[in-house]
């Protein structure tokens, strides 16, 4: 993907865009880990524990929970995982459709993820 066509103009429309990540563990359904990514921060939300912020930038192993320094950015991405848990229902078991727009469509077809 580094080489294809089109890759900055992808990049920078996905840094744009919030991706929002949720996983119920198969033995135990109440154990819930929730997240929301944007550019390089992200938020994770696990199930045993208060949320935890990291800046992939410079920690993409995320060893550094960075909450405590980016209060700012961690509540704007809590603000928008709750309003995606609303709308995906919390171990609902059903599959939310994120719609796409044609133009980051095509793009994603171009580079052969989308077919």
């Amino acid at each position: 993907m580094r080489r294809a066509p089109g890759r900055d103009e992808l990049d920078e429309r996905l840094a744009e865009r919030t991706l929002f990540a949720h996983r119920v563990h198969n033995v135990y359904p109440t154990r819930q880990y929730w997240a929301a990514t944007q550019g390089y921060w992200k938020l994770y939300e696990p199930w045993d524990k208060g949320a935890e912020l990291y800046n992939h930038r410079v920690d993409f192993a995320e060893k550094r929970n960075v909450i405590a320094e980016h209060k700012g950015v961690a509540e704007k991405l809590t603000e928008q995982l709750d309003v995606f848990k609303r709308a995906a229902g919390e171990a609902s078991g059903t599959t939310v459709e994120v719609p796409l727009d044609a133009e980051l469509l095509e793009t994603l077809r171009s580079l052969g993820y989308v077919e």
